[in-house]
């Protein structure tokens, strides 16, 4: 044991002592990355965004497009300089169109660095990948109709890119009203919450602008796997007074198949539908149609009458050779893209509850889907101007924006 003869020897073991501490200092801070040092590797690597979607099975051709709009807004900001000077990643995994997968999809991405996580455009094919992601502390983000996607069905870091069922219906029934139909008959697919939040809130918009009881309003019921809607048909034909327009609450294929059943029966008023409609690809069941119109998101064949969607939809062509099969999917992509790039950006960070307040802020956000808002209190894109697309024997025609006056509550 070392002694100290003298005051000398006590002031040297004192000053020994502090250059002792003041080096563990040092090492301490080292070892902690909180010294003068460069900054950590997690923080210049390239930001990964996850996407637990269907790469096979029904929905892959709608998470196909939202997959590649996403990859086209990654590689435009990309081309900018990315963002906090760090690139942007995507990595996918296959929910396969199967809601039981959804969370095993995103669990793989989680594991392969994801801070982001863009799941299946559905809320019930993509809800358990969310729940999963805000269970991990993460933002998640894509199109849902069932506005159950946000805070309401899965928590405060979810957040829908779309304006939801609320919105789409209530633009459905201005829509409608605008072109002077005053008797609806709504077949509704009870298959998925989506489809049955577009009947359920064109109910209550049509109620709201034509004074009509919600029970007076004639309905019928299916599922989107059934073979025939003969039966529906009959009592659509014996409605009394005659429906002068259709409500098709449902989606591709089921939906594509009622149409042409509709067709052959003769029925031949206008049928509405919501954004599951959206595009050409269902089109090749009923070739001939020209009175079909979706609550869509942008015209792909043609010219869309809004610079920056048609500006994707070009990205899209000169990507992959050909147009997308439909406009809102490819849109949701990159516009999740765009919102998580301009959050990260004013956040100055990638931490999910910082990067979610600043999602809160946006009002009108220019996004290449539209002006787009958040609160607080609402993560669902309510009231977002939709377009409406009328199908004209195998392609589209942009018809009228509709900006409903009264939207149902979505949040």
């Amino acid at each position: 044991m070392f002694h100290a003869t003298d005051d000398f020897d006590r002031q040297e073991v004192v000053a020994m002592k502090v250059r002792a501490a003041a080096l563990l200092g040092v090492i301490a801070l080292a070892a902690t990355g909180c010294g003068a040092t460069s900054p950590a590797k997690q923080d210049t690597g390239p930001i990964v965004i996850g996407m637990p979607i269907a790469l096979s099975g029904l929905a892959s051709g709608l998470d196909g497009p939202f997959h590649t709009g996403a990859q086209l807004a990654v590689d435009d900001i990309n081309a900018s300089g990315g963002v906090l000077g760090r690139r942007l990643r995507i990595v996918s995994a296959d929910a396969k169109s199967d809601p039981a997968q959804s969370a095993t999809a995103a669990q793989t991405v989680i594991n392969q660095g994801a801070k982001f996580i863009l799941p299946t455009v559905d809320y019930d094919l993509g809800g358990p990948a969310a729940r999963l992601a805000q269970s991990k502390g993460l933002v998640s983000m894509t199109l849902a109709g069932d506005p159950r996607f946000g805070m309401l069905g899965v928590g405060s870091l979810a957040f829908n890119i779309g304006s939801g069922g609320p919105t789409e219906g209530a633009s459905a029934a201005s829509f409608a009203w605008s072109r002077g139909w005053r008797r609806p008959y709504l077949l509704e697919d009870t298959s998925l919450a989506y489809s049955q939040s577009f009947c359920q809130f064109f109910r209550h918009s049509w109620k709201t602008i034509s004074g009509a009881r919600a029970a007076s309003i004639p309905s019928d019921s299916f599922l989107n796997g059934d073979p025939s809607i003969a039966s529906q048909i009959t009592r659509l034909k014996a409605a009394r007074p005659r429906p002068d327009f259709v409500v098709l609450c449902s989606y591709p294929p089921g939906g594509a198949a009622a149409v042409k059943q509709l067709r052959a029966a003769g029925i031949n008023v206008p049928v509405v539908g919501g954004v599951a409609f959206d595009g050409t690809f269902w089109l090749p069941t009923v070739p001939k149609e020209r009175n079909f119109y979706a609550m869509g998101g942008g015209v792909i064949t043609g010219t869309d009458p809004e610079p920056m969607r048609a500006k994707v939809f070009s990205e899209y062509r000169a990507k992959t050779g050909k147009a997308p099969v439909n406009g809102i999917w490819a849109l949701s992509g990159y516009s999740s893209i765009q919102a998580l790039a301009k959050a990260i950006t004013a956040a100055k960070s990638t931490k999910s509850t910082a990067v979610a307040a600043q999602l809160e802020r946006f009002h009108d956000e220019p996004l290449a889907i539209g002006p787009t808002t958040w609160t607080a209190q609402c993560h669902v894109a309510v009231g977002r101007p939709t377009v409406v697309i009328r199908m004209d024997k195998g392609r589209e025609a942009y018809t009228a924006t509709v900006t409903p006056k009264k939207i149902p509550q979505a949040c």
